[in-house]
């Protein structure tokens, strides 16, 4: 895929200057000393996705009651068209008719709507929907398929609104700049699949501009590390206690019975325990995510000619350190190389 001449920016930058809704968690963390824990962010509810669609595509978070009243409406409709045309019809006639008029739907505001309304056709419906937002030059089409591709729950669904985002990607040269912000809204505030997703989908549209949100994402220092609990010395109680002991059992006592004509004894029994007891004062969980820490390497490695960073782990200064001062300089360089040759073969012209 070729790629335009262009400043190397950091994409959190770009998230700061398109005053995204969720700029301010996707920026880098900032430099953190070597005990100090950051905890995981969690994964934006779907509530706050489709209100970051909504308003990317041009509405308001919170839509005025005409735009409600209208989206409404066309939700209504394009039940009415599911029903009639797709679900349980298998007629291809009939379905394509169905399909046709789904077409119809251009508003960028409904896009969210197509995707919630057909995400459980068939395939060959929910493709046609997908080619259909992919088609339209809209950039709110960006924005709604990147976010199908990284923060559906669905992974079919998921899976082809990626390979559209590739399509659109690989037609325009570049990845379009709201597709970037999805991808930073994922590295920076999301957590399982779609953190990961986000992170694949960096790696294969070659968005080196995410290096560093990746470099934070893989693991400590960059919202990988959680912690609990909290030492004896500030007053808090031990939070567990682990005891390596043998048992040897023992009769402590007897207790006398009597009887008419009879006595006897009820031993009891008790248990002398012998080891160590050890007091967990703090516990920490370190979590290192493979998944993002191996599209960070593919990602690296690509944008470097090749060569290995596998050798960098996960260091985070270690990864910092060489970002500046040799990925940074490479692609300086690289971008530099192409404007040249871009200039000379329009000189030719």
């Amino acid at each position: 895929m070729s790629r335009p001449a262009s400043r190397l920016v950091p994409l959190w930058v770009l998230l700061a200057a398109a005053s995204f809704p969720l700029a301010a968690s996707a920026c880098p963390p900032e430099d953190r000393s070597p005990g100090e824990s950051k905890p995981v962010p969690a994964e934006p509810t779907d509530e706050a996705l489709l209100e970051v669609i909504m308003a990317d595509a041009g509405a308001t978070p919170t839509a005025a009651p005409t735009d409600q009243l209208t989206l409404k409406e066309e939700e209504r409709e394009l039940r009415k068209l599911k029903a009639k045309y797709l679900g349980g019809i298998r007629n291809p006639e009939i379905r394509a008719i169905g399909l046709a008029k789904m077409r119809e739907h251009t508003d960028p505001t409904i896009f969210p709507v197509l995707i919630e309304v057909f995400r459980k056709e068939k395939d060959d419906a929910r493709a046609a929907v997908l080619d259909h937002i992919a088609a339209q030059d809209a950039q709110e089409a960006d924005t709604v398929l990147a976010w199908t591709a990284i923060f559906d729950k669905d992974p079919g669904l998921r899976a082809l609104a990626a390979d559209r985002i590739i399509t659109r990607t690989e037609t325009r040269g570049e990845v379009p700049l709201r597709t970037q912000r999805v991808i930073a809204a994922a590295l920076g505030k999301a957590k399982g699949d779609a953190l990961v997703a986000g992170a694949q989908m960096a790696g294969t549209l070659k968005l080196y501009e995410a290096i560093p949100m990746l470099i934070a994402a893989q693991g400590p220092g960059g919202g990988g590390v959680g912690g609990s609990g909290a030492g004896a010395g500030g007053g808090h109680s031990d939070i567990a206690y682990i005891a390596v002991v043998t048992q040897q059992a023992f009769i402590s006592d007897l207790e006398p019975v009597v009887a008419d004509s009879a006595v006897g004894f009820d031993p009891e029994v008790s248990v002398l325990n012998e080891g160590t007891v050890l007091r967990i004062h703090d516990a920490y969980v370190t979590i290192y995510r493979t998944e993002v820490h191996d599209s960070l390497v593919g990602l690296a490695n690509a944008g470097w000619d090749g060569r290995s960073t596998a050798d960098l782990g996960y260091d985070r200064k270690a990864w910092e350190n060489w970002y500046a001062t040799e990925f940074k300089p490479h692609r300086e360089k690289v971008e530099r190389e192409l404007a040249l040759k871009a200039e000379s073969a329009a000189a030719k012209k």
